[in-house]
């Protein structure tokens, strides 16, 4: 399925599975960008490498 890059969506999740990486990564950031809440799984939160995750700007993170 196509993604219209141009359209801005409000209110909707979107679980996004193995978010630290490369190419969820960007997923996630993508997701943010058009208004999505995002939910992502990681193996540990609390990891360096996903600090990342946590600087994206966005809706409220939990």
């Amino acid at each position: 399925m196509p993604i219209d890059s141009s359209t801005q969506v409000s209110g909707q999740t979107v679980c996004v599975t193995g978010a630290a990486g490369f190419i969820a990564s960007w997923i996630v950031k993508f997701l943010l960008e058009k208004g999505y809440s995002v939910k992502g799984t990681v193996r540990n939160p609390d990891d360096p490498k996903n600090a990342h995750l946590r600087e994206l700007e966005g809706p409220k993170k939990d």
